[in-house]
């Protein structure tokens, strides 16, 4: 019990630790003006879904800070377009993401693969090959981490834009996204209602062993008067037999003298007459 309680507070600590629902990830030359500038609008402005896009981080700050909010985020929402991998910017995000989901299996990463097949990041090939060949020129300490980040990225779920509607699929994802930041809200609203359970239990625990001596002692002696009580208005009952009002109104069996109305229902001892009927002995008839 101890230990689900525990796991149930950390879950709940880490979880309430998240600043923002979804990280956006991107190359701004590529769709900042388009697909993932509408994206933002639909998940933060329509269905008010804390959103972070790097315009909100002010110029000249350090990537490291960056990093800390896709920390801080519930969800990781990559915008892989043609020239994603041109960017070391894009490229270092993209791990760090990885790397939270690596991690914590409960940091969600979901793709869009815009105007790019998810194929050509294995390997990888292509336009996106020639990308990482120039970057790799400058630093190439980091090319395999991007490799390895670009594979697995590339395994994900997620969905493919070649052409066509962009805001079908813009739909499509603020949906999806709404369903799981709900469905998070909801975790969080269970195990904060089990902690308030288990709260109020060792509370009681806690003021039951407290009691003090003097308070047990004083409920004992009650105890012992109430049980007193009980067995003198029984005893009584006992010996005054039992009562029942025959067809002419007048008294039979061994209470004579006793008013019938005292002695119909409930007893002066609490029990009733039905119990009387079925523990009392019939006293004998005298023939005349």
């Amino acid at each position: 019990m101890a230990s689900s309680s525990s796991s149930s507070s950390s879950s709940s600590s880490s979880s309430s630790s998240w600043e923002h629902d979804v990280f956006l990830c991107f190359r701004g030359e590529d769709t900042r003006e388009g697909f993932t500038g509408h994206l933002y609008q639909a998940l933060s402005v329509h269905y008010g879904i804390k959103t972070f896009m790097d315009d909100q981080l002010p110029k000249g700050r350090d990537i490291s800070e960056l990093f800390e909010r896709i920390e801080r985020s519930r969800i990781s929402i990559v915008i892989f377009s043609p020239n994603f991998a041109s960017s070391r910017w894009c490229m270092d995000e993209l791990a760090k993401i990885i790397e939270c989901k690596d991690r914590d299996a409960r940091h969600e990463v979901l793709p869009v693969f815009y105007k790019v097949a998810p194929t050509e990041l294995r390997g990888p090939k292509g336009k996106t090959a020639e990308h990482l060949a120039k970057l790799s020129s400058r630093d190439a300490e980091m090319l395999s981490r991007w490799q390895l980040a670009l594979e697995e990225f590339s395994n994900l779920r997620g969905w493919t834009f070649m052409q066509g509607v962009e805001s079908g699929l813009i739909e499509q994802i603020a949906d999806d996204v709404r369903s799981k930041v709900d469905h998070v809200s909801l975790d969080l609203r269970v195990d904060d209602h089990d902690d308030e359970k288990n709260s109020l239990q060792v509370t009681k625990h806690a003021t039951d062993g407290d009691e003090p001596t003097c308070t047990k002692f004083v409920r004992a002696i009650g105890l012992v008067y109430a049980l007193c009580f009980v067995t003198m208005f029984t005893k009584q009952d006992l010996h005054l037999g039992y009562w029942e009002e025959g067809e002419s109104g007048e008294s039979c069996g061994g209470c004579e003298g006793i008013d019938p109305k005292s002695r119909f229902g409930k007893t002066p001892g609490g029990l009733s007459r039905g119990w009387i009927d079925s523990n009392c002995v019939e006293s004998p008839t005298t023939s005349a």
